[in-house]
């Protein structure tokens, strides 16, 4: 299990003092506990479901989350927990959608 880094303790540095990335619970990388991944945003959850043709009842299922939690998150009321994240993430990956950074989401092409 890789170690997750604490507030304040980014782990051990290497030798020019920078310390290696870690793993988080939601498998993303940190490097002095900052995620270097950009989050999906509630625009691109909307846009992704979309694509895919999926009422937000379809996407809580898929994801493991309750229909709510994506109808709050989908208008910018709350942010999603970690898990809830990784879950709604997953769902669209495993469907096809790939998120483009400051871009919106595309669908995946089908490989021949």
């Amino acid at each position: 299990m890789p170690r997750r880094p604490t507030e304040g303790h980014p782990g051990p540095a290497n030798a020019i003092g920078i310390s290696p990335p870690f793993v988080c619970h939601s498998g993303k990388y940190l490097t002095l506990c900052k995620t270097i991944e950009v989050e999906m945003t509630p625009e691109q959850c909307a846009a992704a479901r979309a694509l895919l043709r999926w009422d937000q009842a379809t996407l809580a299922e898929h994801a493991g989350v309750t229909r709510q939690t994506i109808s709050s998150f989908e208008r910018g009321a709350r942010t999603l927990h970690p898990a809830s994240h990784d879950g709604v993430e997953a769902a669209f990956i495993a469907a096809g959608v790939e998120f483009v950074e400051n871009r919106g989401v595309i669908l995946a092409k089908e490989e021949e």
